[in-house]
């Protein structure tokens, strides 16, 4: 017959297995931590990123769409490129939408019924003027840290690159203030540009 205190002793657990039970546990919980962490920060930093390049592809889609509407000639250009402006002029009775509708044609004879539209880029912002003549303003963007902009010589079309950070007066950090550049050439139909 087996002694009581041995048969209790064979039950229970003894000092040295419930630490080393604590501790495996703890390396557990601890690696599990340790990855919830890290992959929410590179969602985060995911979603920021994503964040700033919408932005971008934005602004690209809205000067491209205003270019489809530009027409002109060489002495009324229909799209002008400056360091830092884009200005197109288009026919308010020929272009009510991305293209022009079926069987109107630009009135190039009537430059005084025109709407000119302009980009600017300055001072970490992008501004839309939907009516120079006008001269209110939309923000598009507050993000912008730099713009390039390139007429092509032998095409139709201009190339627009920006660079756009979420916080453009702080240090880049690809967790909290990611930097996005974005390159786009933009088509025009059959427009002088200058």
């Amino acid at each position: 017959m087996e002694n009581p205190a041995v048969r209790r002793r064979k039950n229970t657990f003894t000092l040295a297995e419930l630490l080393l039970a604590i501790t495996l546990l703890s390396v557990i919980v601890l690696a599990a931590f340790a990855f919830n962490t890290s992959s929410t920060y590179f969602l985060r930093s995911t979603d920021l990123k994503a964040e700033v390049l919408n932005e971008a592809t934005r602004i690209m889609e809205h000067i491209a769409k205003n270019t489809l509407c530009a027409h002109g000639n060489t002495d009324f250009p229909g799209i002008v490129l400056g360091a830092n402006t884009i200005t197109i002029r288009q026919d308010i009775a020929g272009c009510s939408g991305n293209l022009m509708p079926a069987g109107q044609v630009p009135s190039p004879e009537n430059y005084a019924d025109d709407t000119v539209v302009r980009y600017e880029f300055t001072n970490k912002e992008v501004r839309y003027y939907p009516d120079v003549a006008q001269g209110a303003y939309e923000v598009l963007s507050r993000k912008l840290i730099g713009v390039t902009i390139e007429p092509s010589p032998n095409t139709n079309s201009f190339l627009v690159r920006l660079v756009l950070m979420r916080l453009p007066g702080l240090p880049e950090d690809v967790r909290i203030n990611p930097r996005v550049e974005m390159e786009t050439r933009i088509y025009g139909y059959g427009v002088s540009i200058n």
